[in-house]
């Protein structure tokens, strides 16, 4: 029984909880990301999906992904990760490769919606937004690495609630410019 426990944790700590945080599946370079959001009904994000797209970079990476927010006014261009499963007792920590901007990155924290059966891999309509970690705003003008943790250490009473209800994170990108990302890592750290 301790061995199978030993053996289950040992999947986290270190790995990448993040599925294709390269862009570089050869079937699907946005494969595990959500870019479409008109299931959601909110016509900002109608035709997100347009303005977020995988591109090669020459002479710096393979692929990168370009989330461009260029020409919305004030709603951007987002995408999010596959959800990700959270244990309300793990710490865990995204590192981010991105240039351009200005961007802002964090966890989002999701719980089931009322009345959907809980399944291994959730749909992004099948879950409800109830937490975000401390946003990184970033601009930058060539490539740099980003790091940001969830959930935030000294949490109020509220945000204590609110994390609570999680279930599932996503790291959450959004931009309001030309924005590139890639190698995009979660890990759980305890």
């Amino acid at each position: 029984m301790l061995l199978a426990g030993l053996l289950a944790c040992a999947g986290y700590a270190g790995d990448n909880l993040c599925e294709n945080g390269s862009f570089d599946d050869p079937s699907d370079p946005l494969k595990a990301w959500t870019a479409d959001y008109g299931w959601t009904g909110n016509t900002f994000y109608e035709d997100n999906y347009r303005r977020v797209s995988v591109v090669p970079q020459e002479g710096v990476k393979r692929n990168v992904l370009l989330v461009d927010g260029r020409g919305t006014k004030d709603a951007g261009t987002k995408v999010e990760s596959r959800p990700i499963p959270f244990d309300p007792g793990g710490r865990y920590r995204c590192t981010v490769q991105f240039k351009g901007g200005p961007a802002r990155m964090y966890f989002a924290g999701y719980a089931w919606k009322p009345g959907v059966r809980p399944t291994e891999k959730p749909e992004p309509g099948q879950l409800r937004p109830v937490y975000k970690s401390k946003a990184e705003i970033q601009h930058s003008r060539s490539w740099r690495t980003v790091s940001f943790g969830f959930p935030l250490k000294d949490l109020s009473d509220l945000g204590r609630r609110h994390l609570e209800r999680v279930r599932f994170i996503t790291v959450y990108i959004w931009s309001n410019g030309e924005t590139y990302v890639d190698d995009v890592e979660v890990e759980r750290l305890n």
